[in-house]
This record gives structure tokens, C-alpha cells and sequence, in this order.
């Protein structure tokens, strides 16, 4: 998908009046997607509809939602009756990192698509903005389906705009306190069937205010899925290596200059992982080297104090391929899809100041141009 043709859809009113926007809006696109979904479920070797039935008997995820999201969970329904949609559908669709876990903790396979995303904060300071932001790699079957979505009044505390594809509540994004919060995958840190899942943390997480209300939810909160949460906001970042047993902050000798990949780099706690990996036939390494190259490269172009950051500085870090095998702006159509790590569904990044802005390109960045739109 071209930058220029991916949809922008606004709604505002109650959650319920939000979700049931975003359904009728996107109705075609979702059902597309969960067609396309089961179709890459059944490539791997499972019937969806057995699949299915295991994960939701495995998985019990609803209470946490309603304990600690009831205002999404009323979204998740408006999205179901928008789209003419079964809710345990409009759930499923929530499922991406999820689906990855159980996957491959259940199963214990190795879901290779898990294994991905790149991520950075720059803090800024002497009248400079905070830039934040990110690669999104994941499925190839959303390509065409990506959304920005404009929420007018979160929470009745502000606007947010949100990265994310047909279904799917949320997978980054930005408000204008101002914060925003990116995410990375990291399998390592363990699964929890009955946490709160990445689309209702990340979408929760919009509608607060302040950077130290994002921490404390994330410190808190029962995490479904090991994730890295970077939070970005005018004067600081922060970056959380989030399980379901523990939540650690990585701080670099240089914390004003935030990057990372799919791969602890302070949280210990991967016993879990660790005993999935002695009783399965197939283990995953704790450190892959694909994660590991695509971290040296963003590091390598930004993560020195004394290099001044500019908007075009970071979207050339975002489109980089300095190890061909592991670029940081993954593209369709070549060689590279054989692993089956997917592709760069999209890129932002956040340039936060007193009017926050947010450029998104929908696909790798290396071949589709940035867009920006602000809160005006």
C-alpha cells in the first residue's frame, strides 16, 4: 500500500458509539482480514476453527479487559455490531501478539513473524522536540488494510491518532497531552492466558496524560504478552521490558537516546521461556540475530549524545538496510519473505513538542513516502 492511499477515518462519542464508527467504516476491510488471518493459520499447519477453540479454552482474557479497560471492551462490542461481527470475532481480532504467544507456548512452535520491530525515543532538551517512533513489522496480509484512526475525545481528556489495520484497536500511536507509546514483541519474557493483551495496554495508554501515569499502568497491569513499551513525551522517554512476571526499565548509559529490537536488554526474568524451550523439539534463541542487527544498525545511526537528531536523519534510520538480511525497513517481494518474518506494515514517528505531530507512512519506509498530520 502507497502512503497516499491508506485510509484516515475520525470518530468520537462514547466507546461503544466509537467501535461501532470504526466497524461500519472498515466493514469490508475486517472481514477481509480475518479471511486472510485464518488463511495464514491454516498455511501453518492448523485448522482455524480447531485453533480457535483451543486458544479461547487455553486463554481467558475478558476479565482483565473488563477489570482494567471496561472502556474498550465497550469498543470491542461497537466494533462487532459496526462490522456484523460474532463478538468472540471482534475479540480474536485483538489476538496479534497474543496469537504469537499461545502459538508458540502452547504449541510450542516458532512463530518467526513474532520476531521483529524497531523502535527509538530521542529525548530532546534547549527548546528541541522529543521524536519517537517506529517500524511496525508484521503480517503480510494486512498490506492494503492499514488505518490511521483520529479519536476526537479519548477519555474526555484529548485527541489521539492511531496507527493500526482493519480490526485491530490499536498498535501505536500518539496523544496530544502530548504522549506516545511504541511497542516491541519479546517472546522471552513469557505468556500470560490470562493478562491484559498489547491492544488494550497500547490503547489505554492514549488516554493518559502524563508519562508517569503510562508507567504506573504498566507497572501494574497483568501483562499478557512480554512487550517492550517505549513512552515518549516533551522532556522524556522511558522504555519498560514488560512480562508477566516482571516489568524493568532499560536505561542506557545514555537514557536521551532510547532504541530497541526483540530482545531483552535488562529484563532477566525469561525462566519461562526458558522451560518452554528445555520441553519443546524446538527452541527459540533468546537473542536473534535478526534483532540484533537491526538494534545495532538504529543504534548505530542515532544512539550517539553528541549527533544532533533531525526529522530526516530519523526517517533514513527507519528506512535502513545496512545488513541486507536484516533491514530495519523490511519490504515485500523478495528473497528475504522466505523466513516468514513478515514485512514493515508501516512507520511513525512522533515529533513532540508544544503541537505534536505525527508522520506515518503505511509500508516499508524505504519505499513509501512519510505523511504528517497534526491535532489541528
Amino acid at each position: 500500500m502507497k502512503t497516499e492511499d491508506m485510509k484516515v477515518i475520525a470518530v468520537s462519542g462514547t466507546p461503544h458509539q466509537r467501535g461501532k464508527q470504526i466497524g461500519a467504516s472498515l466493514c469490508d476491510d475486517i472481514h477481509m482480514i480475518v479471511e486472510k488471518r485464518d488463511r495464514a493459520i491454516a498455511a501453518r499447519g492448523y485448522a482455524p476453527s480447531d485453533y480457535w477453540a483451543a486458544f479461547e479454552q487455553c486463554c481467558d482474557f475478558v476479565p482483565n479487559i473488563e477489570r482494567w479497560t471496561p472502556r474498550l471492551a465497550r469498543e470491542v462490542e461497537g466494533l462487532a455490531e459496526g462490522a456484523q461481527l460474532d463478538l468472540n470475532e471482534a475479540y480474536r481480532l485483538q489476538m496479534l501478539d497474543e496469537d504469537w504467544f499461545f502459538d508458540a507456548y502452547h504449541y510450542a512452535s516458532i512463530p518467526q513473524s513474532a520476531h521483529k520491530c524497531t523502535t527509538f525515543a530521542v529525548t530532546g532538551g534547549a527548546g528541541a522536540p522529543t521524536f519517537a517512533g517506529q517500524n511496525m513489522d508484521i503480517h503480510h496480509f494486512v498490506d492494503g488494510h492499514q488505518v490511521l484512526v483520529r479519536i476526537a475525545n479519548e477519555l474526555g481528556s484529548g485527541a489521539c491518532l492511531i496507527f493500526t489495520y482493519a480490526g485491530l484497536m490499536g498498535l501505536m500511536g500518539l496523544n496530544n497531552a502530548p504522549l506516545g507509546i511504541n511497542c516491541n514483541t519479546l517472546m522471552q519474557l513469557g505468556f500470560n492466558p490470562t493478562g491484559v493483551p498489547v491492544s488494550f495496554i497500547v490503547r489505554h495508554v492514549l488516554s493518559l496524560q502524563t508519562l508517569k501515569e503510562a508507567e504506573d499502568f504498566l507497572r501494574n497491569v497483568p501483562h499478557a504478552c512480554g512487550q517492550t513499551y517505549t513512552l515518549s513525551s516533551e522532556d522524556a522517554g522511558l522504555c519498560l521490558e514488560c512480562g508477566p512476571s516482571s516489568v524493568v526499565a532499560h536505561r542506557p548509559q545514555s537514557d536521551r537516546r532510547l532504541c530497541h529490537t526483540n530482545h531483552p536488554l535488562s529484563n532477566g526474568d525469561t525462566n519461562q521461556f526458558e522451560l518452554r524451550n528445555a520441553s519443546a523439539g524446538c527452541a527459540m534463541p533468546l537473542v536473534s540475530h535478526n534483532s540484533k542487527a537491526r538494534l545495532t544498525s538504529i543504534q548505530d545511526r542515532i544512539s550517539d549524545p553528541q549527533s544532533p537528531v533531525t526529522l530526516d536523519k530519523l526517517m533514513q534510520a527507519l528506512r535502513a538496510k545496512d545488513d541486507p538480511k536484516n533491514p530495519v525497513s523490511r519490504e515485500q517481494g523478495s528473497a528475504l519473505d522466505t523466513n516468514n518474518i513478515g514485512f514493515t506494515a508501516g512507520s511513525v514517528i512522533y515529533e513532540i513538542s508544544g503541537q505534536p505531530i505525527l508522520y506515518y507512512a503505511a509500508g516499508p519506509p524505504s519505499i513509501s513516502e512519510f505523511r504528517r498530520v497534526s491535532f489541528e
